[in-house]
């Protein structure tokens, strides 16, 4: 899956109102953040039997695993801010839609068999926000099955370490292919209790914070202080610096659930550095080098969020 194409300006349109309803403080902006959701829904929800978002508006067809995982985080940051029935049920019938279409004997086939790691992290991440919310126990089942899948065929464990983006052409390890296991580790031990879990995302962590991050107070061959780049090469050398919001997010994430999950200082330290090198840029609302502009800013605005919140609760 290539970058450009990862999220589509449509999805972050809505989501991104959304998301930044967690952090809103007036009626006036908690109703701007309904009347987007609202206005997503009408435009791409369908409900024929099954629940899901349309890859356009007035098509009746499913998107494929990861592109439908990532527009149903639109509802899963509305059931998170609201917590009302009815976005219950939404949420609840999209996941059961996703798994119609994706598990164990689908037409497409089961999820956890894709050979690119970030797909895999995004329907983790979604079963697993499921879980987290409402507590089915079948969200955390299929979240297991695809962390452990994408672990252990994606871990290079004799090649330094790293979660390959693809396999098995094993090419390049990337911040998309690792730092969604990160928050999605520490968040499954919190689950289940299970600290296999946390031990391995601190693992993951620490290859993409030495192989993708400047985390020094200089520039230097990684970038600006606080720069996070997107991918290695598979001999570990970077391949070339890039500076864009969606990596920085993702790691500022990842930062703040370990953080929260061990209360080790350097994790908060790393969040602290990459999100004042964003905010440093001047429009945090930018992507440097590629397709959709503003689009890609979601996990930017996510990963603060989270930062804020996980701070207040240590």
């Amino acid at each position: 899956m290539k970058l450009v194409n990862l999220i589509s300006a449509r999805t972050l349109a809505g989501i991104g109102v959304v998301v930044l309803g967690l952090c809103i403080s007036t009626a006036a902006q908690a109703q701007n953040a309904a009347a987007a959701f609202s206005g997503y829904n009408s435009a791409y929800l369908v409900q024929n039997g099954q629940t899901f978002y349309a890859t356009t508006i007035g098509s009746t067809s499913p998107q494929r695993e990861w592109s439908e995982a990532l527009d149903i985080e639109v509802a899963v940051d509305a059931y998170r801010y609201t917590h009302s029935q009815a976005d219950y049920n939404l949420l609840t019938a999209q996941l059961n839609s996703l798994t119609f279409y994706n598990g164990p004997g689908s037409t497409w086939g089961y999820w956890i068999g894709d050979g690119w790691d970030d797909n895999l992290a995004w329907m983790i991440n979604v079963y697993l926000q499921g879980y987290l919310l409402m507590g089915t126990a079948d969200y955390l089942t299929q979240a297991e099955a695809g962390f452990n899948n994408g672990y252990n065929l994606g871990w290079d464990a004799s090649g330094g370490g790293g979660i390959w983006e693809e396999r098995p052409q094993d090419n390049s390890k990337c911040m998309l292919s690792n730092g969604p296991f990160v928050w999605e580790g520490a968040q499954i031990t919190v689950a289940t209790g299970d600290t296999s879990y946390l031990t391995k995302a601190e693992q993951i962590y620490a290859w993409a914070r030495t192989h993708l991050v400047n985390t020094t107070s200089s520039n230097n061959s990684f970038g600006a202080p606080g720069q996070v780049n997107g991918c290695t090469k598979a001999n570990g050398d970077l391949n070339g610096n890039s500076d864009n919001m969606y990596d920085a997010g993702i790691f500022i994430e990842a930062a703040a659930a370990l953080y929260k999950a061990t209360g080790n200082s350097e994790y908060s330290s790393d969040a602290v550095r990459t999100i004042n090198h964003v905010m440093g840029e001047g429009s945090t609302i930018r992507y440097a080098g590629g397709e959709n502009g503003h689009a890609w800013a979601y996990w930017v605005f996510r990963g603060m969020s989270d930062y804020a919140t996980r701070s207040e609760e240590r």
